[in-house]
């Protein structure tokens, strides 16, 4: 069966997003976008994305190959970027410090867990309770959040 959004028996909390990839960079959507077709630029998105009432996050922003377009940011588009990914290399991490320097974006962490071990490597605390993606889209554009979490981040891999 498929789960539904909100409270579980165990306890947590499920949110029901996506992430949708562009040409200049992938984002996390929250809110009511189950309808979006594919192929959407990325301004075209965000826009998109704010006249629905949603949130957008920049997802893994620096990943090597999966870059988020700096002009995305820096443009007041997209102002909430993924700081801190379970699934990044440091370097990657700790390259997301300078736009939240320069642009004031707030910043959240997320595990980006492909498996139950990765769970929780990276995680963003909420300042208000947070029981569906009503909540969620409401807590992240009011700045309600801080990002959390360990730095167990993958390391580079060195080449032979």
């Amino acid at each position: 069966s498929v789960a539904a959004e909100g409270r579980q028996d165990n306890g947590l909390c499920l949110i029901i997003g996506m992430e949708y990839t562009t040409s200049e960079g992938d984002f996390l959507l929250f809110g009511p976008f189950e309808d979006l077709r594919p192929g959407l630029a990325a301004p075209e998105l965000l826009r998109l994305v704010n006249e629905r009432g949603g949130a957008a996050v920049a997802a893994h922003p620096f990943r090597q190959g999966r870059k988020t377009r700096e002009y995305l940011v820096r443009d007041g588009l997209c102002n909430i970027v993924e700081g801190l990914n379970g699934r990044n290399r440091q370097e990657e991490n700790r390259r997301t410090a300078a736009w939240r320097d320069h642009y004031a974006v707030g910043l959240i962490g997320g595990s980006d867990a492909h498996s139950a071990v990765e769970l929780g490597r990276s995680t963003t605390t909420f300042h208000m309770p947070i029981q569906n993606s009503t909540d969620m889209v409401k807590a992240l554009k009011s700045g309600e959040f801080t990002m959390s979490g360990t730095l167990n981040q993958r390391k580079k891999s060195k080449s032979k």
